[in-house]
C-alpha cells in the first residue's frame, strides 16, 4: 500500500430537495469512486480510511459552503448546533416541525422503544431512522410544492416575505476579510484547548467553520491556521493520529501545571489499603484480572494521583463500584468529575459515585474554599490553621509546585484534613503552604 498526497477524487454529486415523506429537505448525495490515480498514471483502489476519519470535517465544509451560498442570496441564518448546523432566520419552529414528518416518525419510534432521552439516543435515532424508512414514492413534478403551499397557508406562514427580504438585502455575498477567518480559528483553538491537550486539524476546521455558518471558507480557515502556526500560537503535536494534530500555549501550560502537581504528589500520601488486603477483598467480586489490579493500584498507591485508562461500559462501571465501596470502608469519601453535566449524570448512574461537572467543581465559589454543598473550606487558608486544615507550626513552609515547578521537594510536611473536601478524610494530606503561595503566586485559588 502506498500513500501519496495531493490527489483528487472521482465523484459525482446529486442535489435533492425532498425527504422520503415529500417534505422540503435540501441535501446532496455524493458518490465517490473507489479509485485513485498513481503517479505512474495507473488507477488503483483508494484507501478510504481518511474519508471516514474526516467525515465530521467534510460535513462542516458542506454546511459552510451551503450557508455561504444562502448568505450570498441575502438570507439571514441562525446557528442551531455547535457543529455549524443552521436554519434560515424567520421560519417559526412550529412550521419547521410541521414540515419535518420524518423526524416525528423517528421520535415516535424512539419513544415506543424507550430510548427517548437516554444516553443511547444518538445510536437509537440511527436505528429508528432505518426501521421507519419507507420507499421513495413517485410524484408528478410540482405536486409536492403545491402541497407545501397549501400546508403553509394553513399554518399562517408566508415564505414570500422572507424571500423578499433576502432579495432586498444589500449585504448578501459581501466578501469577508481574512480577519474573520483568523478570529474564528483563534476562537476554535481556545475552545478545543480548554478540553484537550491536542486536537486534530479536522476538529479545528469543524469548530472554526461552525462558529458563524457561511462566514469563513475552508481555504480561509487553512490560511488562518498556517498564520497561527507561523506566529507561534499553534504548534504541531507529535504522536497523535489520524491526521495532523495541534496544541496551543494555554493547553501546554495547563498540562505542564498538571504534571507539576502530579510529580509533587509522588510518594506523598498514605495508602488507603494494603495491596494484599485489596486483592483479598476482591476475590469473588466478578472483576477481571486487569480491573482488579486497577482497583488495587488506586487504593494502595502512595501517590496522590493515579491514572487508570478504560472505556465506558459495564466492566468499568463494576470496577468503579468496587473502588467506591472499598474506599468507603477506609473512611474515604469518593467523588466523581466529568467534563459536562450529562456525562456527570451518566457517571453517577453507572458507578453509583456522586458526580458533578468539572466546571461546577472549579467554580469561583468552590475555588474560594468551599466543598460543593458543604459550606466548609476545602483548600488551605491564608493562616497556618483552620477548622479543615492544620499544619505543624514548627514545620518550615513547603515549596509550592506552581511557584517552583520541578523543584518541588519530594517530602512535604503533613497537613491533617478533617474530611470536608472532595476526596478528603483519608488521613494526612500534603498541601502548598499559604506563606509560599499567597500572595506571591497568583495562580493559587
Amino acid at each position: 500500500m502506498v500513500r501519496a498526497g495531493g490527489q483528487g477524487i472521482v465523484a459525482a454529486t446529486f442535489r435533492h430537495d425532498l425527504s422520503r415523506n415529500l417534505d422540503p429537505q435540501l441535501h446532496t448525495h455524493c458518490v465517490i469512486a473507489n479509485m485513485a490515480r498513481c503517479p505512474s498514471g495507473k488507477w488503483r483502489t483508494m484507501v478510504n480510511d481518511g474519508l471516514y476519519h474526516s467525515k465530521a470535517a467534510i460535513g462542516a465544509i458542506y454546511r459552510a459552503e451551503l450557508a455561504r451560498g444562502l448568505r450570498g442570496l441575502g438570507y439571514r441564518l441562525e446557528r442551531t448546533h455547535a457543529d455549524g448546523r443552521f436554519e434560515i432566520a424567520g421560519v417559526p419552529r412550529d412550521v419547521m416541525r410541521a414540515f419535518s414528518t420524518r423526524r416525528q416518525e423517528i421520535e415516535a419510534a424512539l419513544a415506543a422503544s424507550g430510548s427517548a432521552g437516554s444516553g443511547a439516543r444518538r445510536g437509537g435515532a440511527v436505528l429508528a431512522a432505518v426501521a421507519t424508512r419507507a420507499g421513495k414514492p413517485g410524484q408528478p413534478p410540482g405536486e409536492p410544492r403545491r402541497a407545501w403551499s397549501q400546508r403553509a397557508r394553513e399554518l399562517g406562514f408566508a415564505p414570500a416575505g422572507i424571500v423578499a427580504e433576502a432579495r432586498a438585502s444589500t449585504d448578501g455575498g459581501r466578501p469577508r476579510s481574512g480577519e474573520a477567518a483568523a478570529e474564528a480559528v483563534a476562537w476554535a483553538a481556545r475552545a478545543l484547548g480548554e478540553r484537550d491537550i491536542a486536537f486534530s486539524h479536522a476538529a479545528l476546521l469543524v469548530a472554526a467553520l461552525g462558529r458563524d455558518p457561511g462566514a469563513v471558507t475552508v481555504a480561509e480557515a487553512d490560511t488562518a491556521v498556517a498564520g497561527m502556526r507561523g506566529d507561534g500560537r499553534l504548534h504541531l503535536a507529535a504522536g497523535f493520529r489520524p491526521g495532523p494534530h495541534w496544541t496551543c500555549d494555554p493547553a501546554v501550560a495547563a498540562e505542564s501545571e498538571s504534571i507539576a502537581w502530579m510529580r509533587a504528589g509522588l510518594a506523598a500520601a498514605r495508602p488507603l489499603l494494603r495491596k494484599g488486603r485489596v486483592r483479598a477483598l476482591l476475590r469473588g467480586s466478578g472483576l477481571c484480572r486487569k480491573s482488579a489490579e486497577a482497583v488495587a493500584l488506586a487504593l494502595s498507591s502512595p501517590d496522590r494521583v493515579v491514572g487508570l485508562l478504560g472505556f465506558e461500559g459495564p466492566g468499568t462501571a463494576r470496577m468503579l463500584d468496587r473502588l467506591r465501596d472499598l474506599a468507603a470502608s477506609a473512611a474515604c469519601r469518593v467523588g466523581g468529575l466529568a467534563p459536562s453535566e450529562p456525562e456527570a449524570r451518566a457517571l453517577q448512574r453507572a458507578s453509583g459515585i456522586e458526580s458533578e461537572p468539572l466546571s461546577r467543581f472549579l467554580a469561583p465559589s468552590a475555588r474560594a474554599g468551599s466543598a460543593p454543598g458543604s459550606g466548609e473550606p476545602c483548600s488551605p487558608p491564608s493562616t497556618a490553621s483552620c477548622r479543615s486544615w492544620t499544619a505543624p507550626r514548627s514545620s518550615p513552609p513547603p515549596t509550592c509546585a506552581i511557584c517552583s515547578g520541578s523543584r518541588a521537594p519530594k517530602a512535604w510536611p503533613a497537613w491533617s484534613c478533617s474530611g470536608t473536601a472532595a476526596g478528603a478524610g483519608s488521613g494526612n494530606r500534603a498541601a502548598p503552604s499559604p506563606s509560599c503561595c499567597e500572595p506571591a503566586c497568583p495562580r493559587w485559588p
